[in-house]
């Protein structure tokens, strides 16, 4: 929130150190990567939270963003399709 991504992403850092399978983790730091234009950073994080909680809707719907700012459309839909299909109050936020 401070606009430190840099200081973020060692928080994440430090945080997936102490407990490597938290995917939220994984999914923020994608996120902050993804800020600082490291999409295919952002890409293996969103990847690593899925892969740990298949289920985490947010990291789907972050990943869609991500492959829609590099042109893949086509995954980027299929990302959002199975955020919505696991978080239906996601369709109102896909654009």
């Amino acid at each position: 929130a401070l606009g430190d991504c840099q200081g973020a992403i060692a928080d994440y850092d430090q945080e997936l150190a102490l407990n490597p399978q938290y995917a939220r983790a994984y999914n923020n730091r994608g996120k902050t990567k993804a800020a600082l234009d490291d999409y295919q950073g952002a890409i293996a994080d969103y990847d690593q939270a899925l892969a740990l909680n298949p289920q985490l809707a947010a990291a789907y719907y972050n990943r869609g963003i991500t492959k829609r700012a590099l042109g893949d459309e086509t995954s980027a839909q299929k990302d959002f399709a199975r955020a919505v299909e696991i978080d239906p109050r996601l369709k109102k936020t896909e654009a």
